[in-house]
């Protein structure tokens, strides 16, 4: 069989680091990666002609007219918060260039993962956005297609104020909460699902102790509902710091989004929590919140800090509470859902 070529361009010594952890591992015997990091290297080569390559991926920071050196069957432009035909974006690290491959390139392997993905929405303290942006990742893959499921896993919940009032006192029924406590019932809690734009397990009125429930029972459903594949994303917001039972949960975790306040000391809560999941080898993002409108801060420098990536900052005044729709206004939560999805 003829062997492809792949060839990368990128200066990004971050992404070009992550992408050789783990993308030649994924390619089969007929495919060859190579990577051109060096920008001095990169100068000399362009000054000669070169051989056809099958796949060339290229960094949208580099000059395209540079590239007419090194002529492909197809070319990639890595970006950082677009996805377009002809992009892959940095966020998806080396899924999302395997996701453009495809399987001639790819090792084969069994999906046991199953089709239903569970981004699990967390916070190492209280006040940093957790409910937006569970709900704005919901809504934003929902409006992309999707069939998604929003689960609030906290003791009071609290989500209905980003819903609109006609689902204000639409509060959960006392079957589900007699099928929570009678450990599960998945039947029950299925037809208790609430159908809007994005499906939803409806709120209690009262926190959650106050029927017996406990938030096992919460870890226990989101397993059941992903194991039968009825949703293509299941989005779970959890409670705010780590209990011994949610650490547990997490440890089975593909992918966590941690939401932050952009303040001294939340990269180091953040490397906590992480570090206190015990076996937890799943992918791990962050939002960082700000109260500055249109923040822009160096995301690669608190992608540095944090030790994972850093999707985006998000600003919000936080005194106004703003519905589903406002939520994912412009491209407010966009980077985040190319990066987990």
């Amino acid at each position: 069989m003829k062997e492809k070529k792949i060839l990368l361009i990128s200066f990004d010594k971050e992404y070009v680091d992550n992408i050789l952890s783990e993308l030649p591992f994924v390619l089969n015997d007929s495919s060859e990666l190579i990577v051109i990091s060096n920008e001095e290297y990169y100068v000399e080569y362009c000054k000669q002609s070169h051989p056809k390559v099958d796949v060339l991926i290229v960094d949208e920071n580099i000059s395209r007219e540079s590239l007419f050196s090194q002529p492909a069957d197809t070319t990639y432009y890595l970006v950082e918060n677009t996805e377009e035909k002809n992009t892959i974006s940095k966020y998806d690290a080396a899924d999302g260039i395997v996701n453009k491959l495809g399987e001639d390139y790819a090792i084969t392997m069994q999906d046991d993962a199953g089709k239903t993905k569970v981004i699990d929405v967390c916070a190492a303290s209280g006040g940093c956005g957790k409910t937006k942006a569970a709900i704005g990742i919901a809504a934003r893959l929902s409006q992309m297609g999707y069939d998604v499921l929003y689960v609030d896993a906290e003791e009071v919940q609290n989500f209905y104020e980003f819903f609109p009032d006609s689902l204000k006192s639409d509060w959960a029924e006392s079957a589900l909460a007699i099928a929570f406590m009678n450990g599960g019932a998945p039947d029950v809690l299925i037809k208790g699902i609430r159908k809007l734009a994005l499906d939803y397990v409806p709120a209690f009125k009262e926190p959650l102790y106050a029927y017996n429930i406990s938030l096992q029972a919460y870890y226990d459903m989101i397993n059941e509902i992903a194991g039968r594949e009825i949703y293509d994303y299941i989005v779970v917001e959890h409670v705010a710091g780590l209990t011994k039972e949610l650490a547990k949960y997490l440890s089975d975790s593909k992918m966590i989004a941690m939401c932050t306040n952009d303040i001294a000391g939340e990269p180091k809560r953040v490397r906590k929590f992480i570090g206190n999941i015990a076996g937890f080898v799943g992918q791990c993002v962050v939002i960082c919140n700000s109260d500055e409108a249109g923040a822009d801060a160096d995301i690669n420098i608190k992608s540095d800090e944090y030790r994972y990536p850093v999707c985006e900052m998000v600003a919000f005044d936080r005194k106004t509470v703003l519905d589903a729709a406002k939520l994912i206004d412009g491209n407010r939560y966009l980077a985040t859902v190319i990066a987990v999805k």
